[in-house]
C-alpha cells in the first residue's frame, strides 16, 4: 500500500512537471517569434523619427502596415486566427458582441440581425474564443 501511495506521488510530481515543461516551450516559441515583431517596431520607431527629415510619413506607414502582417503572421502560426466578420454578415452572438443597433426601416435592402459594421476585430485560438467581434448591428423599427 505504501509503495503504491509513492508511485501515485511520483505520477502526480511527473505529470505536473511535464504540464509546466509544456507551458515554458509554448511560451517560449510564442515569445520568440513575438520578438521579431518587436525588432519591427523598433525600426519603424526609427523610421518615424527620422521622418522629419524630409522623409515621407507613406514610409512609415508602410512600415507600421508591415509589421501588422508580421505580428499577424505570427499570431496565425501559434493558431490564432481572425473571427471572420463582415459588414453584410448574419450576427452570431456566439462569436460576435453587438456594440451599437443601426436601426433600419423595412424598404431599406439590409436584413435585420445582420452586421452593419465591424467595430473591432475578434480572434479565436483554433476554436477557443479569445476575443469576440465587436459589431454593430442592424435592427427594424
Amino acid at each position: 500500500k505504501n509503495k503504491l501511495l509513492q508511485e501515485v506521488k511520483l505520477a502526480k510530481h511527473t505529470a505536473a512537471r511535464d504540464v509546466a515543461d509544456a507551458k515554458i516551450k509554448g511560451i517560449k516559441a510564442l515569445s520568440s517569434d513575438l520578438l521579431n515583431v518587436v525588432d519591427d517596431l523598433e525600426h519603424a520607431i526609427v523610421a518615424s523619427s527620422n521622418s522629419g527629415n524630409g522623409n515621407s510619413g507613406k514610409g512609415v506607414e508602410d512600415g507600421i502596415k508591415l509589421v501588422h502582417g508580421n505580428l499577424l503572421k505570427v499570431l496565425d502560426t501559434h493558431g490564432v486566427r481572425p473571427i471572420n466578420a463582415f459588414s453584410g454578415a448574419n450576427f452570431d452572438p456566439l462569436i460576435h458582441e453587438a456594440v451599437s443597433v443601426k436601426v433600419i426601416d423595412n424598404a431599406e435592402e439590409q436584413k435585420e440581425e445582420t452586421i452593419a459594421a465591424v467595430a473591432q476585430e475578434g480572434y479565436m485560438l483554433n476554436d477557443l474564443i479569445l476575443r469576440a467581434s465587436r459589431v454593430v448591428v442592424y435592427k427594424d423599427k
